[in-house]
């Protein structure tokens, strides 16, 4: 719910920022970012590229999109040099694939880039959405450029070519340019934080760690000062030693803190194989520990709040 009430305080032009790695997966600028790195890692990634070609960057129309998805069904069934395969190659390769694989409309918008403006495979696109395209083509082509260097830099050529810092400082309800540019920082600095234990320091790897993060919530705010003017958004878990003039807790209703269990694979589910099927049962300690977690911040924040209330009666 962290974007909820990030969309609720810029709708009242109210400053403010998100705490932590997994509220910052959430803020539109850094889900821009995070899609194009996911683009230059995996061609499949056709559901990122949507995002970037249909975002504020190249608003791309749908029907151009759509006539990306044709022309990746027709190269898929045309060689290299564009000529239509032999029935008998097709078929192999139909076998040689998936039943969910489908053809790549990230392969697809790179030949965009080198067709000519005659081109029939051109000929379900609008001009306006060849040159969208063309822009999009090239803007990945001069990325994976730079993929040989450090990840830092790759996604500060991100930013750039995505022309974030022009959106932010467009942007007025995100409150101050600085202050919606921090967001971008903040998440730099956590990439490169990673970046300093991993030990293999790739893309792939880095995605990894985003999705898990993404999914369990689990990477905890840095600890930072109260910003003057700014609300200050972060979970309740990352809420110690931090001091405010103001404290509100949200959300506090059944399911939610605790919260479900988001993963319906129970046992089943990754790095949840219960204590007492493991080989080393005998010597895990029984504890309680989620839920004296939970219950340790959940009174941290009330005594805070309560604190707050208190000064306003």
């Amino acid at each position: 719910h962290m974007t909820v009430f990030a969309d609720a305080l810029a709708e009242r032009g109210i400053p403010h920022r998100i705490l932590g790695l997994g509220g910052l997966l959430s803020t539109p600028e850094v889900v821009d970012v995070v899609a194009v790195l996911r683009v230059l890692d995996d061609p499949r990634q056709g559901s990122a590229l949507i995002r970037i070609l249909s975002g504020p960057r190249f608003g791309v129309g749908l029907s151009d999109l759509a006539a990306l998805r044709r022309l990746a069904d027709t190269l898929a069934r045309r060689g290299a040099d564009l000529t239509p395969l032999a029935p008998e190659v097709l078929a192999r390769m139909r076998d040689s694939v998936g039943p969910d694989e489908q053809p790549s409309i990230v392969d697809a918008l790179d030949r965009i880039r080198s067709l000519r403006p005659d081109s029939g495979l051109l000929s379900d696109f609008s001009p306006d959405g060849v040159e969208r395209l063309r822009g999009a083509s090239g803007m990945f082509h001069r990325l994976r450029g730079v993929l040989g260097g450090p990840i830092p830099e790759v996604i500060r050529a991100i930013e750039r070519e995505l022309l974030l810092d022009i959106e932010l400082a467009a942007n007025e309800t995100r409150g101050p340019a600085g202050l919606a540019a921090a967001q971008l920082r903040s998440f730099l600095d956590e990439i490169q934080g990673f970046l300093a234990v991993d030990e293999r320091g790739s893309l792939s790897s880095l995605l990894a760690w985003l999705d898990h993060a993404e999914e369990t919530d689990e990477l905890m705010p840095r600890t930072e000062p109260p910003e003057p003017g700014v609300v200050q958004l972060l979970t309740i878990h990352g809420a110690k030693g931090l001091e405010w003039d103001a404290v509100a807790v949200v959300r506090m209703v059944q399911d939610e803190l605790p919260a479900r269990p988001r993963s319906t694979q129970g046992w089943m589910g990754y790095g949840t194989l219960p204590y007492r099927f493991r080989g080393d049962r005998a010597a895990l300690p029984v504890l309680a520990w989620e839920e004296a977690t939970d219950r340790k911040a959940l009174r941290s924040a009330i005594t805070q709040f309560k604190a707050s209330v208190k000064e306003h009666l």
